[in-house]
């Protein structure tokens, strides 16, 4: 069987996710995970764990439309401050701007639905954001593959 679309759909955008380095002109370099479940290691940071948690689908002039719920959870360790937090939250913004269309496979990234920003002081210092985006493909009725 080919691969289904919604799964290149999420490799696009993890993809997509991993260009946020230093080189590129970011304030940090991503480490970026799919669904995972693991507790993420302070040489793993900062991180972005990405799930792809609901898919609502549109009957759209003999198309379906989807439209995926992408979870995404940052978390940062080392370094930990509003500042820095704020900072990676544009960052991915930014990232998912330049490439809407995840290289031809989506029809769209719709904006952000918001942020929950936590920051707690353990052993360490770690800040934490959920954030969602829904990110629109088409398919053939009937057809994930296509």
């Amino acid at each position: 069987m080919p691969t289904p679309k919604r799964e290149t759909v999420m490799t696009n955008f993890k993809t997509q996710l991993k260009t946020i380095t230093v080189a590129n002109g970011y304030s940090f370099n991503a480490s970026v995970y799919d669904w995972r479940e693991v507790p993420i290691g302070g040489s793993e940071c900062p991180a972005i764990i990405c799930r792809d948690i609901v898919e609502t689908i549109v009957v759209a002039i003999g198309l379906h439309l989807h439209n995926l719920r992408v979870q995404m959870e940052l978390i940062l360790i080392e370094g930990t401050t509003p500042i820095s937090v704020r900072q990676m939250i544009s960052d991915v913004v930014y990232c998912l701007g330049k490439n809407l269309t995840l290289n031809g496979v989506a029809e769209d990234i719709l904006p952000i639905e918001g942020e929950d920003i936590i920051i707690e002081q353990k052993e360490k210092k770690i800040g934490s954001v959920s954030m969602v985006v829904i990110v629109q493909y088409v398919t053939k009725p009937w057809d994930p593959y296509q």
